[in-house]
């Protein structure tokens, strides 16, 4: 089955098959998903095969946190909506995932549909307004320069 172009483009990263499973049959009708069960192929998505419009990843995975890599993430993909998902995490993680990566939300697992859906949905409705707005100072910046 191939992925359809027009749909928005979703990065889900987590360690573990079943959830990147889970999570590509929810949102599979609506979304274009392209999944890593490791943070550094997941870098290597980004750098080989972005943008994304939105990035979901696992807090806690092996060699590199979801902390650490939405960081990376938004070096590489600056204007994707990034989202966290979280069985367990320590406030001082989850502070960091906030302010350096500049996270649109935070979801705990066991995540419901529902809470999907919504968090997707203010994801996407942030991504276009961010577009808008960038298109708007590049205007306004053409205007002032040329």
């Amino acid at each position: 089955m191939t992925a359809n172009t027009d749909l928005p483009r979703i990065l889900c990263v987590d360690d573990e098959p079943n959830m990147l499973s889970a999570l590509k049959r929810q949102m599979r009708a609506k979304y274009n998903i392209v999944t890593a069960e490791s943070a550094q192929d997941a870098l290597g998505i980004l750098k080989n095969d972005g943008p994304f419009d939105v990035i979901i990843s696992d807090f806690r995975m092996p060699q590199m946190d979801g902390a650490e890599f939405l960081t990376k993430a938004k070096e590489i993909d600056p204007t994707a909506t990034r989202i966290l998902l979280t069985g367990q995490a320590s406030l001082e993680g989850l502070q960091s995932a906030v302010n350096n990566g500049q996270i649109y939300k935070i979801l705990l697992k066991p995540c419901s549909a529902e809470d999907l859906r919504d968090a997707m949905s203010g994801a996407m409705k942030q991504r276009t307004e961010r577009k808008a707005t960038n298109e708007q100072i590049d205007e306004m910046l053409k205007s002032l320069v040329g």
